[in-house]
């Protein structure tokens, strides 16, 4: 039996427990399941955070935390279908925006703030947390990107709070 937790753990028969064929303590082991514990906690928290911000402003749909490596930490969405693979999502806003950062610098306009994709059935904000998280939202066509921006700084701050409290 395989759990994931931050390492490949092999439970064998309950007598020896073994990470990547080194033998761990009941010490260790316990210390990197409440590891885990507080990964999922701090998504818990985080995507609290993301739907409060879209309570708040009724034109956001959805919310997606990704890191820089293009991995999801935490979403919401108020339908389903509008958020469906949330990896594939967040890898795509980490491209988005690291392409968006390196042509930017490379044009000698210094880093981006925030990216919008505008379509005919909505928008799609993207906003940097800090150098390690990237916070979008989807909105529908009604809404005011100022207001969406001033929300996303707000719940950024918070979900800022969150990441550091760790």
């Amino acid at each position: 039996m395989y759990y994931y937790i931050g390492k490949y753990i092999n439970i064998d028969h309950m007598e020896k427990v073994r990470i990547m064929s080194e033998e761990v303590s009941p010490e260790e082991l316990l210390r990197a399941l409440m590891e885990e514990s507080a990964v999922s906690e701090v998504g818990t928290k985080i995507t609290e955070v993301l739907k409060e911000l879209s309570e708040i402003n009724q034109t956001i749909e959805a919310a997606i935390v990704s890191s820089a490596e293009g991995l999801p930490v935490a979403w919401y969405a108020k339908s389903p279908n509008i958020l469906k693979e949330e990896g594939r999502v967040a890898a795509a806003v980490t491209v988005i925006f690291s392409t968006s950062e390196r042509n930017s610098m490379d044009l000698g306009k210094g880093h981006v703030e925030h990216i919008v994709v505008r379509t005919n059935e909505g928008n799609i904000i993207l906003q940097l947390i800090n150098e390690d998280y990237i916070l979008a939202v989807v909105t529908n066509p009604e809404a005011k990107l100022g207001v969406v921006r001033r929300d996303m700084k707000q719940a950024s701050k918070k979900i800022l709070d969150i990441i550091n409290s760790i």
